[in-house]
């Protein structure tokens, strides 16, 4: 009677453990898949559609920028029935110098300047400190850019533009690009 005992014990013991590993993996693994799509999702939150250039519908070569769509495009977009809010989001090359004035490039890549959205619900990336930019002469930089090249919120930053212009502008926040990390050091 005795050994049935500690047999008894020992198999309550082993089916507690086995059902704990098993919903602790559950979790885990809900936890862990949840965040991924999350972050992978964030830079289509709030967006049902999506309008392209016909050139950039999977035609272009990597690193390559797709050619802007017209203005009548964005209105025509605007005036669709059901439409509650309709942006462009802009991206382009803007090489970035360090302090030393030095050119900032990821392998042989320079970085890329993006708009930040007017409306709130479209902005994919969150702003860890400082705030969004209010004029031209502000910028948001991500936060592996500034710690990597010693940037903190209040410094000025030169960015070259595609026509080779330099501009100072402020940096007035640092942004988590999440899983963009394509965007990030660049």
């Amino acid at each position: 009677l005795y050994a049935h005992k500690l047999r008894l014990l020992a198999s309550s013991l082993a089916i507690v453990l086995s059902v704990g590993f098993v919903a602790g993996t559950l979790i885990f693994t809900d936890t862990a898949t949840s965040g991924f799509f999350n972050e992978f999702a964030a830079q289509a939150a709030h967006v049902d559609a999506s309008v392209e250039s016909p050139s950039a519908a999977g035609k272009l070569k990597p690193d390559t920028v797709p050619p802007p769509l017209p203005d009548s495009a964005l209105a025509t977009a605007r005036h669709v029935p059901g439409v509650a809010s309709a942006e462009g989001r802009m991206l382009g090359p803007a090489a970035l110098y360090d302090k030393t004035g030095k050119l900032i490039a990821n392998g042989h890549r320079t970085g890329v300047a993006i708009d930040v959205p007017a409306d709130p619900r479209f902005q994919w990336f969150s702003v860890t400190s400082g705030r969004l930019p209010n004029s031209d002469e502000e910028a948001l930089l991500d936060t592996n850019t500034a710690g990597s090249s010693h940037f903190a919120v209040g410094d000025s930053l030169t960015v070259l533009d595609s026509a080779g212009h330099r501009h100072t502008l402020r940096l007035v926040g640092l942004a988590d690009l999440g899983v963009s990390k394509g965007l990030n050091d660049e």
